[in-house]
């Protein structure tokens, strides 16, 4: 988003206040397709480009505002109602029938909400949406020093000794950057800040997750902010499905991870455990690799040569010998041996 739209958009917030009730969000009609929009350039460019109509969806103020409420209560109900059973399920799906939302303890951040959030009150108060990389090392320096992890805490590190955003989210700066879940856990505010403009709203969340990530985790900050800011325009969960769908690299793992579990989900419907299980069982091995990380700070991709080392977690069997085992001698040489 340009100044020009930042601009634009405080403009409707003062409307707002002055009591006009709806907004217009522009958004392209791309004929022959399902999905309303394609993530890949501002929403007018993708239009002419395309040839596409144009179009205008009217947002009383009451829904937008609903809407956005909804997303950020979304964010802490999930985050905070679901702390207590993280790292339990691992193996073996749980069994919880029941849940009722509510926080009666009240409410507070962490790493899942709170790092998006400074970048929300910097974008206020400079009137740029795209905050320039000096400054959000900046920040970080100043709000964002504790209780962050892998990648993020990797990237904090590297801002230390003088190297910026998107650098510190660089693949061969920071081990963390390929595979880290930040694309998708500092990215939801960015579709509730740019209603009904899903490319709008991935061009400004990979400004800022792009600080701790790149390759596919990007793919999943494409996914999910196309998702919420669809969200604001339609209730379909199979159109907000195929726009976020849409917004993925057709080459990416993440789009076949996603066109594998809506197919799953469509086979088995009224069995969620068949599903969570064949997702476990083709994706939790990351092509037979996995990211180690050491007690001096680094870490390592290793890729698992023995296929007992593969089923030794598949069937949980601990404990085994297995003679001549390449992926235990490479353990066994990160371990320093301790004198008797």
């Amino acid at each position: 988003m340009s100044n020009r739209d930042f601009n634009r958009y405080s403009l409707i917030q003062e409307q707002e206040m002055k009591g006009k009730k709806a907004i217009t969000t522009v958004f392209a009609v791309i004929p022959a397709i399902a999905v309303l929009f394609v993530c890949t350039l501002p929403v007018d460019a993708a239009s002419a480009a395309a040839g596409a109509s144009v179009q205008s969806v009217q947002l009383s103020a009451e829904t937008l505002a609903d809407k956005i409420r909804g997303g950020l209560l979304g964010q802490l109900l999930g985050n905070l109602n679901g702390l207590k059973h993280e790292m339990k399920y691992i193996n073996q799906p749980g069994n919880v029938e029941h849940y009722t939302p509510g926080l009666p303890d009240g409410a507070r951040t962490d790493d899942d909400t709170d790092i998006e959030w400074v970048y929300i009150v910097a974008m206020q108060r400079s009137g740029n949406i795209f905050i320039p990389p000096q400054k959000i090392s900046r920040l970080w320096k100043s709000h964002i020093n504790h209780h962050i992890w892998c990648s993020n805490n990797y990237a904090r590190q590297l801002m230390e000794i003088g190297i910026d955003p998107p650098l510190t989210g660089c693949i061969a700066l920071n081990p963390w950057a390929e595979f880290n879940i930040s694309g998708q856990f500092l990215c939801e505010s960015f579709g509730l800040i740019a209603p009904g403009m899903p490319q709008t709203a991935a061009r400004i969340g990979l400004h800022y997750t792009h600080v701790g990530i790149e390759g596919e985790p990007a793919q999943t900050t494409q996914l999910f902010t196309t998702m919420i800011a669809s969200a604001f325009i339609t209730d379909d969960m199979e159109n907000i499905l195929n726009a976020g769908f849409a917004a993925v690299d057709p080459e990416s793992e993440i789009r076949s991870i996603v066109a594998d579990v809506r197919r799953w989900h469509r086979q088995h419907r009224l069995d969620w455990r068949t599903t969570r299980r064949l997702i476990k069982q083709k994706y939790s091995w990351h092509n037979k690799r996995s990211t180690l990380g050491f007690a001096d700070g680094h870490s390592e991709k290793h890729r698992w040569l023995d296929d007992r080392t593969i089923r030794m977690n598949e069937e949980q069997q601990f404990g085994q010998t297995h003679p001549d085992n390449p992926d235990l001698l490479y353990m066994q040489r990160g371990y320093q041996l301790r004198p008797e």
